[in-house]
């Protein structure tokens, strides 16, 4: 299997540096490429969790329409006999609320509702695109690993040759020899481990997406654009007006207000527009035309409690909001911190790899020379390879943190995958 080559510093492609700049592809995409909007978009029509939340939103609709529908006219029909006839009587009546607070209070909660369920199936979507960006950036990771480790066990291979010739020619000892030996079967043991764990990552993503990665198509890309990321306070301030936890938090604070409202709409009385047709046996029909007065006391302990646990209610959906709001606050003040700091630490491990690669050649140098041990030899070597792995481990983690962060702050999620596109995918003819 022929595999690309590592995109990562000092292996002959440019370093890479975190990319947050809002810019698209400009290369038209080979048949056989995927890149994340349409990893994105295939998961959207198969992952399972994101078709029972669509099921989700769909049954919150139709709640959201009862609602609505709360002060509209309503139909009566009834056969039978009162109690004071001994005559069948036909009754047809339509009442229309004139004056009903209660149904008021119903029909007022289907904005909030509207707004938890728009929230909430948002949150799915992030959810989405969290897991395509994170199983993306894991088969990206085991293949560059990969790369590595080859590379590794030919640095290995190298060493062990070299400290075989010299052990040959009496300027070494068999514990060097033995000593890059154990180091190189420890390196091939770990190239069989990350096969078994690139079948496992591409299943994972075959699970979320609906189809195998593409051979060729995720790479780390080169020469990205420095990001640019906002104010912490602009962010702050797009946080606290869209995130949708808090605004799940302030429409369920609504409804604790309302159904305050319907217990006390309970006390108070009720109009309604009557229209009502009745018919005994044998009888011309009677018809009736006018407004109906409900004067509905309800007191009793029951409706007394009940509103004193409403009122509780409200004050503890206040605290859930304002608890939200502190929280998301913070997460986007953290997120922003740590995208900072990641991509400074971009550059540092950047500069360390470069600083490994040259302390490994001169320990070889140093060692060919008599002037070192093999085990100099092999520390450096292991650390030229650690340092990148390090370096893939920052990069991965700092570009999941930007998806968060624009998460945060109620990107929508495409857009979101749209702006951190170039950091992940590097796809060409």
């Amino acid at each position: 299997m022929k595999t690309k080559a590592s995109t990562l510093p000092g292996t002959r492609i440019a370093p890479i540096s975190l990319a947050i700049a809002m810019i698209g592809l400009t290369a038209a995409l080979p048949v056989s490429a995927m890149d994340l909007l349409e990893a994105y978009s295939r998961a959207q029509a198969h992952d399972p969790s994101y078709q029972a939340a669509k099921a989700d939103r769909a049954v919150n609709e139709a709640d959201i329409t009862v609602a609505k529908l709360a002060y509209l006219p309503t139909a009566n029909v009834n056969f039978g006999r009162e109690m004071v006839d001994n005559r069948d009587r036909q009754t047809y009546q339509v009442t229309q609320p004139i004056l009903d607070l209660q149904k008021f209070a119903t029909l007022r909660e289907a904005a909030p509702r509207e707004v938890i369920a728009e929230a909430n199936f948002r949150i799915k979507e992030q959810d989405l695109a969290n897991r395509v960006t994170k199983v993306v950036s894991e088969v990206i990771k085991i293949r560059e690993s990969i790369i590595l480790s080859d590379e590794q066990i030919k640095a290995l291979t190298e060493q062990a040759n070299r400290s075989k010739r010299r052990f040959e020619l009496g300027q070494g000892t068999i514990t060097e020899v033995s000593t890059t030996q154990v180091r190189l079967d420890q390196a091939r043991a770990n190239r069989r481990q990350l096969e078994a764990q690139r079948a496992i990552v591409e299943k994972q993503f075959a699970s979320i997406v609906g189809a195998n990665p593409p051979a060729q198509g995720f790479n780390f890309v080169r020469d990205p654009r420095r990001p640019q990321v906002e104010e912490l306070n602009t962010l702050v301030n797009k946080t606290l007006s869209g995130n949708a936890a808090v605004l799940t938090a302030r429409a369920n604070e609504r409804l604790a207000e309302l159904e305050k409202q319907k217990i006390a709409a309970g006390y108070l009385p009720q109009i309604n527009a009557v229209a009502r047709t009745t018919k005994l046996d044998n009888q011309a029909a009677q018809n009736y035309g006018g407004l109906q007065l409900n004067i509905p006391l309800g007191v009793s302990a029951a409706n007394f409690a009940s509103q004193y646990k409403a009122g509780l209610a409200i004050t503890r959906a206040r605290e859930v909001k304002r608890d939200t709001e502190e929280k998301q606050k913070l997460e986007t003040e953290r997120l922003w911190a740590l995208v900072n700091a990641g991509v400074e630490e971009l550059t540092i491990r950047r500069d360390a790899i470069r600083s490994a690669e040259l302390s490994a050649e001169g320990n070889i140098k140093s060692y060919e020379a008599g002037v070192v041990t093999a085990v100099d030899v092999i520390n450096a070597i292991l650390t030229v390879f650690e340092t990148k792995r390090e370096y893939l481990n920052v990069l991965a983690s700092t570009t999941e943190n930007f998806l968060n962060l624009q998460m945060t702050v109620a990107e929508p999620p495409v857009e979101a995958l749209r702006k951190i596109q170039v950091v992940l995918l590097d796809i060409r003819k």
